[in-house]
């Protein structure tokens, strides 16, 4: 690699002529070449990203390491990796070496990455992850908070981001922001009426999983008036048995705290309207050619002939309960979340004997 044989202030016009050459050898074509070339571009990114750092830098190196940033954003969108562009821009954007003074150099960087994590924040084929960690980086200035609580106040951003996003905004050192986030997203607080800490934070605590079993079966939670598990429950909801598979660590709290920010694939919430202005709404126990069979919060029986239905839809909105969290402690919530995270045994069906102690979860 040429970078670790010149001296910095070669790097922008040696960055410049050969990454215009590889890109001009290598942008018309697919295959090998063009894979070699993304990780050439890739790992200089890498290897210059500290010389884009330091105080005082020149301008021409700046200028040379924007070009080559383009390229390779370039480069990786049309070959369908464009995450590749984006995670070197963040990577960049979001170092912690300080630098004495701003720079020019050090503007188009951060600009780069945080027009990256709006990208990666509205795309619609963003994941979770990804946004999450886009948001991360936008959160860290004022523009970016606002920005972020901009779209959240237009409802612009997808459903199941919204918890991570609560949190994240009401933890901003930035006051005015703060006050209004909590206006337009409520953040979670306990039995006791304090603000739960960022979600990140809840890996850092000790838990005692033990006493989930008590926690499923707690009235004040009800857990067990519409879950399933392990052989016990109320088949309404989702089969916790196996959540601790079927969910990630993080996405399990967000699903505790905003329960219809992820719901559950056959779950899902149905409005029925009847010809007399009558609402329906359950999650779809069966639907026949005569009739439409729902179940609803308290796991009663509906059924609406089709002949009678004026309306039928799915709404966004789980029949858990929001606000569980504000019938427990912060280490209530954490109980139980570690203990639904060790759930990874297959469901029991009804009639079945619960699975032994010593059951093994599907592999």
């Amino acid at each position: 690699m040429f970078v670790t044989t010149c001296g910095p202030g070669a790097v922008g016009a040696r960055v410049c002529g050969v990454g215009a050459h590889l890109w001009d050898s290598f942008a018309g074509t697919d295959g090998r070449g063009f894979l070699k070339m993304l990780a050439f571009i890739t790992g200089l990114v890498w290897k210059v990203s500290k010389l884009l750092l330091a105080p005082r830098l020149p301008l021409n190196q700046g200028v040379g390491l924007f070009r080559l940033k383009l390229m390779l954003a370039k480069a990786t969108a049309k070959s369908g990796l464009w995450m590749l562009a984006g995670t070197a821009l963040l990577i960049l954007g979001c170092s912690k070496e300080p630098s004495s003074s701003p720079t020019p150099a050090n503007g188009v960087q951060s600009e780069m990455a945080f027009r990256f994590a709006e990208r990666e924040i509205t795309n619609a084929t963003s994941t979770l992850g990804g946004r999450r960690a886009a948001a991360d980086r936008l959160v860290g200035t004022a523009e970016g908070a606002h920005q972020l609580l901009e779209w959240a106040s237009n409802d612009e951003l997808p459903v199941e981001f919204r918890p991570y996003l609560t949190m994240l905004l009401a933890h901003v050192p930035y006051e005015g922001i703060r006050n209004r986030a909590a206006e337009v997203l409520p953040p979670y607080m306990d039995r006791n009426q304090r603000l739960l800490p960022p979600l990140s934070d809840f890996f850092k605590l000790k838990g005692n999983p033990a006493r989930g079993p008590e926690l499923f079966r707690h009235p004040d939670l009800n857990c067990i008036g519409c879950h399933r598990l392990n052989g016990e429950g109320v088949a309404l909801g989702s089969d916790l048995s196996d959540v601790g598979l079927r969910l990630d660590a993080l996405t399990l709290l967000e699903s505790l705290l905003d329960p219809s920010a992820i719901i559950t694939p056959g779950y899902e919430t149905w409005l029925v309207v009847d010809q007399e202005e009558n609402e329906h709404v359950g999650v779809l126990s069966r639907e026949t050619p005569e009739a439409v069979v729902l179940r609803d919060a308290k796991n009663n029986e509906i059924v609406v002939p089709k002949n009678r239905i004026k309306q039928k839809q799915q709404v966004p909105v789980s029949l858990m309960p929001a606000g569980l969290q504000q019938s427990m402690t912060l280490q209530d919530l954490v109980d139980l979340w570690l203990f639904l995270r060790g759930c990874k045994q297959p469901p029991v069906s009804q009639g079945q004997p619960p699975a032994g102690p010593g059951a093994k979860a599907p592999k």
